[in-house]
């Protein structure tokens, strides 16, 4: 027995992991000289610094190992070896992954954290237990305080796993629009969010974009639904042109085998001169056409300009119910999309609420699911699902200096890993985390083997 017991001691193992994250006048805030600090440096004027942020000896996505990157003003001002001059904040990354921000395109900050109380087993159970959550608000500062409530605990856990930029469903309520744009507001020096709309009453959402709450258009289409026949895809696009934003609509999350709103969608996008302003989620259909079906239809998208989210945990989790036997992955055809040429993302899609109840808000969670479930995983396999989770999404959001190049935004992490792979496969820590050029967020993970025989 007494050898049993030191074994088991031999094996434990202690583990801590603490984020730096704090609250003051409601605002996220940090004393950056808690993370890294010259101390010298520490006593000069912050006028006479050369740099905001000085990052010494890492492993640059993209650009090479080893590298110094300087950073003042919000932008990244040089990335080569041996950068000389005094920062205020000097970061030695020693060969650590130096990753831009991640970006998650397809979220429900208005359903996250949803708790019904009952248990939802299926997408029909799902979205009924969610309408009947809704029935119970009779006020709308009860919907907008609960929406605020749930939706920032998601926000949190984004910034704290490096996540710089989102963008965001929020549907059925204005006064949900109206919470998530207040946090918007709140966290803006932490996260980008775009906040997309499936309501398409111009006489409700037309104020609410007037006052800059809604960044986008969105749209549920369905064949079921008759979403060509009722108008719903065409009133999205003309939206979208009336008001100059872009589109987002969850397309043919189906099991069966018909994607005639996806192809009504790239004719539309065509006929309207929105290549590249168009985004659509889902089409899990497109997975259950014949080979010869879906090969013409990714051609046309690559032609459209059309870009592509893969919502692949959440499909994964939700397609294929009534599959008996070998049951199918459930997301779209990534690697074919891919191949074509069409700009795909991976996105949490549904966390934590009735039609998913697992997700952290964290894409390098989502983005090592990806790599399974679409059968990613040498090298090179690692770094095209890495851009899905970076590169990729920053077309879909707009951005046009987004990266690690000189001149690019400052939104960056460092990670506790050497490259895209070794983060992903390692799920590394995201050790610091940096925003428009400000320290925001420090990760610390610290893990202990106690060995009996040392004592």
């Amino acid at each position: 027995m007494r050898k049993l017991k030191l074994w088991i001691l031999m094996l434990i193992t202690t583990m801590i992991f603490t984020s730096t994250i704090g609250f003051a006048d409601n605002a996220l805030v940090m004393d950056s000289y808690q993370i890294a600090s010259n101390s010298q440096n520490n006593q000069q004027q912050s006028n006479s610094y050369d740099y905001d942020i000085l990052i010494k000896s890492g492993n640059v996505y993209k650009e090479g190992n080893k590298l110094d990157m300087a950073i003042k003003d919000g932008v990244i001002v040089a990335v080569k070896p041996n950068i000389k001059g005094s920062a205020k904040l000097n970061i030695n990354a020693d060969g650590k992954f130096i990753s831009p921000g991640y970006l998650d395109t397809h979220n429900h900050l208005g359903k996250t954290n949803i708790d019904t109380g009952k248990e939802s087993k299926t997408l029909m159970e799902a979205v009924k237990d969610t309408e009947e959550y809704w029935e119970n608000f009779k006020d709308s500062e009860q919907i907008k305080k609960d929406v605020k409530e749930r939706a920032e605990k998601t926000i949190i856990r984004m910034i704290k796993n490096g996540t710089t930029g989102i963008r965001t469903n929020v549907d059925l309520h204005i006064e949900a629009i109206e919470a998530v744009h207040e946090l918007k507001v709140k966290y803006k020096d932490y996260i980008d969010i775009q906040i997309a709309t499936h309501i398409t009453d111009e006489d409700i959402i037309g104020p609410a974009i007037e006052k800059g709450w809604i960044d986008c258009i969105g749209a549920y289409a369905q064949p079921e639904w008759n979403s060509i026949e009722n108008g719903t895809i065409d009133k999205a696009f003309e939206l979208a042109q009336k008001y100059n934003l872009p589109i987002d609509i969850h397309v043919d999350e189906s099991d069966e085998p018909n994607i005639d709103c996806f192809l009504y969608i790239i004719d539309k996008t065509i006929e309207t001169g929105m290549q590249g302003k168009v985004t659509v989620g889902h089409v899990t259909a497109l997975s259950a056409v014949d080979d010869d079906v879906a090969a013409k239809a990714i051609k046309k998208a690559a032609e459209s300009g059309i870009n592509v989210t893969s919502l692949t945990s959440c499909n994964m989790y939700l397609m294929g119910r009534s599959d008996t036997g070998i049951i199918r992955r459930g997301p779209t055809r990534v690697d074919g999309l891919l191949k074509a040429g069409v700009t795909v993302s991976y996105a949490s899609d549904n966390i934590r609420d009735p039609f998913r109840p697992f997700g952290n808000g964290d894409m390098l969670e989502e983005g090592l699911l990806t790599a399974q479930i679409i059968q990613y995983g040498t090298k090179t396999d690692l770094n095209t699902v890495y851009d899905m989770g970076t590169y990729n999404p920053a077309k879909v959001m707009g951005y046009t200096n987004y990266g690690l190049k000189v001149g690019d935004r400052a939104d960056i992490v460092i990670l506790d890993a050497e490259s895209a792979a070794d983060a992903l496969i390692g799920q590394a820590t995201k050790l610091y985390v940096i925003k428009n050029g400000k320290l925001t967020v420090k990760n610390e993970k610290k893990s202990t083997i106690l060995d009996i025989d040392s004592k």
